[in-house]
């Protein structure tokens, strides 16, 4: 069977695939972009525009990337991969996984030792299904050290189906080959993935070889089909946090962080933050300053941080006094005397990813000592 024109859930695919994580190596890797871990010999390098994937020759040697940005499933909408891939020879005791997902939850393909196989992780634990008890089609004569196309289209809603493909190399017009599908409704009381928002991934790994298993990867997309309207979003949950502080130096002094915890409610943080507006403001007679927003911003002393709403959100404050000494500089603004600025964003902006942290900066241009107060909106996209 060839892929349809129809959506995960059956309707007519006239929508268009809303583009949600991705990941090209023109211009190498973007830490912004793509997280990648090496562990025990393992390396993560660009080669011809790809990037490259090595276990190294140690046992127990893994290459993973992933991609910072998810796929934000969103309830009663499909999500769909499209990605390129070239695997070395199959290995015993090694594995070369790609698809969707993280070290807890995936759908993916790839080799499990010798065998070329679909899957699922759940929790931690995996569940494949070889080659050879695929229920769908098969290209012919494909070589899986030579790059092909894969397709996954997933329903989640705790018990869809999840579907996996292949681009026919032997003609244009057949199209997707939908190799395999997971048959899960009315199967099992436990849903077949815990988390259903995911990232792109890649790995390789030694689990008892001591050969230098390598892949590549030049290109990959993640998709929700259909249009999502952040603001508009059901799933969208509003917060706030507001400090005031008092300076008389010409210091670049931290006003406040925020910060998206890499853990929520002790599993891992899936939830992205949009930053919708920031209001700053100065007493009468201060002097003109700069306000900085910056990522990952390194201060003086230690910050002490507090949770926003522990039960409720992945955000964490902090408004320690203390000064700024780097960091990537995302946004900076001319505050005048006496001055305050109103700022906004649209969707898609300013978002902090899981692990992520945007911190605010004062700086200025004179020793008066008059009050600051800033306040920062924003949306939790779960």
């Amino acid at each position: 069977m060839s892929d349809f024109p129809q959506t995960a859930f059956g309707e007519v695919l006239t929508a268009k695939l809303t583009p949600q994580a991705a990941w090209r190596f023109d211009y190498g890797i973007n830490s912004r972009l793509v997280t990648k871990t090496e562990t025990n010999g393992g390396a993560v390098t660009v080669d011809g525009n790809r990037a490259k994937l090595a276990t190294g020759v140690n046992v127990g040697g893994v290459a993973r990337i992933e991609t910072v940005k998810r796929l934000r499933y969103f309830p009663g909408m499909g999500g769909v991969l499209r990605m390129t891939y070239v695997h070395s020879a199959p290995k015993a005791l090694s594995n070369q996984y790609f698809g969707l997902g993280d070290t807890a939850d995936r759908l993916f393909f790839g080799y499990n030792n010798l065998n070329w196989v679909i899957g699922r992780r759940r929790g931690g634990v995996d569940t494949v299904v070889v080659r050879n008890d695929w229920n769908g089609e098969f290209p012919a004569g494909i070589d899986f050290t030579k790059g092909n196309i894969f397709q996954i289209r997933y329903q989640w809603l705790g018990y869809g189906y999840l579907r996996f493909f292949m681009l026919d190399p032997n003609g244009q017009e057949i199209g997707y080959k939908l190799m395999h599908t997971i048959n899960y409704p009315n199967t099992s009381a436990d849903v077949h993935i815990l988390n259903p928002t995911l990232p792109i991934f890649a790995e390789v790994a030694n689990t008892g070889n001591n050969t230098n298993i390598v892949a590549y990867t030049p290109s990959a997309a993640a998709f929700v089909e259909g249009e999502v309207g952040e603001y508009s979003n059901p799933m969208d949950v509003f917060n706030s946090f507001d400090t005031s502080a008092t300076l008389a130096d010409t210091n670049n002094n931290h006003l406040a962080t925020i910060r998206n915890k890499s853990t929520f409610l002790t599993l891992a943080n899936r939830v992205p933050i949009q930053i919708n507006s920031v209001t700053f403001t100065r007493g009468s007679g201060s002097p003109a300053s700069i306000l900085r927003l910056y990522k990952a911003a390194t201060t003086a002393g230690a910050r002490v941080y507090a949770d926003h709403d522990a039960n409720n959100s992945p955000i964490d404050t902090s408004a320690t006094t203390t000064t700024i000494t780097g960091g990537t500089v995302e946004r900076s603004y001319s505050i005048p005397a006496s001055g305050s600025r109103d700022l906004t964003f649209k969707p898609g902006e300013l978002v902090l990813q899981p692990g992520e942290a945007l911190t605010f900066g004062q700086q200025n241009s004179g020793v008066q000592s008059t009050d600051s107060v800033l306040t920062v909106n924003w949306s939790e996209l779960f």
